[in-house]
């Protein structure tokens, strides 16, 4: 039965009543930013009501709050076309539309919107090259509508998605190649280079754009790593390190990337005992220098893929003791996330979780690691309680927990206890998450843990509506 309207969905149609009052009486022609708020409150109340009528199963009322939403945005681009946010809301609100048009089976309209969708985000990249978040997002776009089409049985255009997004890296970089302008060039090199969407990932484009930016700035360190990262992606193993062993030295001791790929790059070439002390110095770096981001534990995941663990490696004890535990965390998440990397050393994953969560025990997010870091060592019950740690500094966790908490129930033989919290964390991941990648991949691989079979969910009563316009993260 479905369910009656709440609370919220009663505030958010208090706010548009009272939010479209108030836009009736301003002069669109000649307003400024001092009533951008009072129109955002109808453009977000418009969202807000289009998620909580998903929560309950309205999906042809979502359906029109959604359409109401775009029309706001709409006529905000179109009055302020240089303010970024409003873009993103129309994008954000056209992939949400879309989402609820697939649940009603309107196939033709759905692709329409997100197609629509990954045009606003192209635009904005076009005319912001250098905004690191708009690349981003739209990278976002493409692999969701790409492994949207792959759900759905649809190879070929699954595949046309990314021959697109290349057709469409490759103008960009044309036009920003003519641009007297460096730190965008190299700005899109490392982009191009580094996406964690491989698909995207053109390191021919990124070693062009890169030797035309040292063209006006040959003594950048940054513009040198930038190209021996690119020359690494091209299997250019010796230009890599001639390119990063000069970042080091205009650069005064680069950073952690520098050393994660001269690493790698040593490696490649079979120079091991080189490799092992650039990976040394790499550990060094972070465990001293680095505070936060997402991108260095990825590199140094990544040449952990390939070298192996670093446990006799002096760095690697410095970097457990000194690194920021939200550093040692996020290399745990990207190895522990990954079952490829995870597999062929479970216990090193596991120490550094580990250690996170015993240097910061009030963080649910190392918690949920150290959960899923214990899954893929195969130690179901220590994976239950991190995980029901986790569950507890979180007011009862959520699909981050409970897909590898059904899983781990499943592997001791408890079957009942793993479908229970399964189907909670497909419940909870359709009602507010389910355009998040990490969890669009942690829930087919529970299923296949668990023997179900995962049917594509569009047509009427279908419950995978997308609520968000881009990636919920892994809650670090």
């Amino acid at each position: 039965m479905r369910e009656q309207p709440g609370e919220s969905e009663q505030f958010f149609r208090q706010a548009i009543t009272i939010g479209e009052k108030a836009a009736t009486e301003l002069d669109w022609d000649t307003l400024n930013t001092t009533y951008i708020e009072r129109l955002e409150i109808v453009n977000l109340a418009y969202n807000n009501l289009g998620v909580a009528l998903l929560a309950r199963g309205s999906y042809k009322e979502a359906e029109a709050a959604y359409g109401k939403a775009i029309a706001w945005s709409e006529r905000l681009v179109a009055r302020f076309p240089a303010l970024k946010k409003f873009r993103e809301d129309l994008s954000l609100h056209l992939t949400n539309h879309a989402f609820v048009l697939r649940t009603l089976n309107r196939l033709q309209e759905s692709d329409r919107d997100i197609r629509k969708a990954v045009g606003v985000r192209e635009q904005m990249l076009v005319e912001a090259p250098a905004d690191a978040e708009s690349f981003d997002l739209l990278a976002d776009s493409y692999r969701t509508l790409s492994d949207l089409f792959k759900e759905e049985g649809r190879a070929p255009d699954a595949e046309q998605v990314w021959s697109d997004a290349r057709a469409f890296n490759e103008r960009l970089a044309g036009r920003i190649l003519g641009m007297n302008d460096p730190s965008v060039q190299n700005d899109i090199a490392w982009r191009l280079a580094t996406t964690f969407n491989v698909s995207l990932r053109n390191p021919t484009l990124a070693i062009k754009l890169a030797r035309k930016a040292l063209e006006t700035k040959a003594e950048a360190w940054e513009i040198w790593n930038t190209l021996g990262v690119a020359q690494y992606r091209a299997g250019d193993f010796t230009g890599a390190i001639e390119s990063l062993r000069k970042s080091l030295e205009l650069g005064k001791g680069g950073d952690g990337s520098d050393y994660c790929f001269l690493a790698m790059a040593n490696w490649k070439l079979g120079d091991k005992a080189k490799a092992s002390e650039c990976c040394d110095q790499a550990l060094q770096w972070m465990g001293s220098t680095a505070t936060e981001g997402e991108e260095l534990p990825r590199f140094l995941a990544e040449m952990i893929n390939l070298m192996g663990p670093p446990t006799s490696s002096e760095g690697y004890g410095a970097f457990l003791e000194s690194a920021a535990p939200v550093m040692i965390n996020n290399l745990a998440w990207h190895l522990a996330a990954n079952p490829e990397f995870a597999n062929g050393f479970p216990a090193f994953v596991v120490e550094m979780a580990s250690k996170a969560a015993e240097r910061t025990p009030t963080e649910r997010g190392y918690w949920n690691t150290l959960g899923a870091a214990q899954y893929r060592a195969r130690n179901w019950k220590a994976a239950i309680e991190a995980l029901e740690k986790s569950m507890g500094l979180s007011k009862g966790g959520d699909s981050h927990d409970w897909f590898f908490l059904g899983m781990a129930y499943w592997k001791l033989g408890n079957k009942k206890q793993g479908r229970l919290w399964y189907d909670k964390a497909l419940e909870w991941m359709d009602e507010n998450a389910p355009y998040s990648l990490d969890l669009r991949h942690l829930r087919a691989e529970a299923a296949e843990v668990l023997g179900i079979k995962e049917q594509t969910k569009t047509g009427k009563g279908a419950k995978d509506p997308a609520v968000r316009g881009s990636l919920i993260p892994h809650p670090y």
